[in-house]
């Protein structure tokens, strides 16, 4: 029956042209979606027949144009003589205000994800760096028994064998006449505290190298172990997730 000229211009009507049709038929007649539904649908529609007060702090109304709006919404029922005979309606554009919520929204899972990246990039930082001394370590020890490794007199061992084996016709002849037998003793003594000593020397490498690789598995349990007892709580919306899994 009655609009001021500021809710008339909200929603693109002229006062004139509002009067005597309903307040769905004008600016609620379509869902949030854009789908048109009837008046007996919409559930704000019900507390008006009943005559309760309703409010709502985010609606969304639809202008003549087309477009729609959200809405901070009041409706007081009118009573006379004790019985329902209307309301009183009172809305606010608060389209900017849930633009800035949603913003801020935003802004805040942002923040909340690069919080997570510089953690995560602190953490790695961390990891690497002791992973990376430790690395140095064990490729010391990799390189010094490559290079034991090389020295080990195999080509002698090889030598002294096919030397021995040319004699095995005439054996006690040749280590009874021969004057390369009589050194024999000496050469493998000689040969055999050589391979003792690169022995202890590899051995040393080895059990440094166990220790190196103990501790790069050691820091990254502990890592590990940190990973379990950390974490973000979110709420998040349920259909986002199964949407965000359906598309993983």
């Amino acid at each position: 029956t009655f609009a001021n000229p500021t809710a008339a211009k909200t929603i693109g009507w002229i006062v004139e042209e509002m009067a005597h049709q309903s307040e769905h038929s004008v600016f609620r007649h379509s869902d949030p979606a854009g789908m048109p539904y009837d008046p007996a649908e919409c559930p704000v529609c019900a507390h008006f027949r009943a005559g309760e007060p309703y409010a709502g702090a985010d609606e969304i109304f639809w202008r003549k144009q087309g477009t729609s709006f959200h809405a901070e919404y009041v409706r007081t029922p009118v009573l006379e003589d004790g019985r329902f005979a209307g309301a009183v309606v009172v809305f606010r554009d608060v389209t900017e205000q849930q633009r800035a919520a949603e913003k801020l929204v935003f802004l805040n899972k942002q923040l909340q994800e690069t919080s997570r990246r510089a953690g995560m990039e602190e953490v790695a930082t961390g990891v690497l760096h002791n992973v990376g001394n430790v690395l140095n370590s064990v490729n010391v020890s990799a390189t010094l028994l490559d290079e034991r490794v090389r020295q080990i007199r195999i080509s002698s061992l090889k030598k002294l064998a096919a030397f021995l084996r040319e004699h095995v016709a005439d054996w006690d002849s040749f280590l009874a006449n021969d004057p390369k037998a009589r050194v024999l003793p000496g050469y493998l003594a000689g040969l055999a505290e050589y391979l003792s000593e690169d022995q202890l020397e590899m051995r040393k490498e080895i059990e440094l190298l166990i220790k190196n690789v103990n501790h790069i598995k050691e820091i990254i349990s502990r890592q590990q172990s940190y990973g379990r007892v950390s974490g973000i709580v979110e709420s998040v919306p349920v259909a986002g997730l199964v949407e965000d899994a359906l598309q993983i």
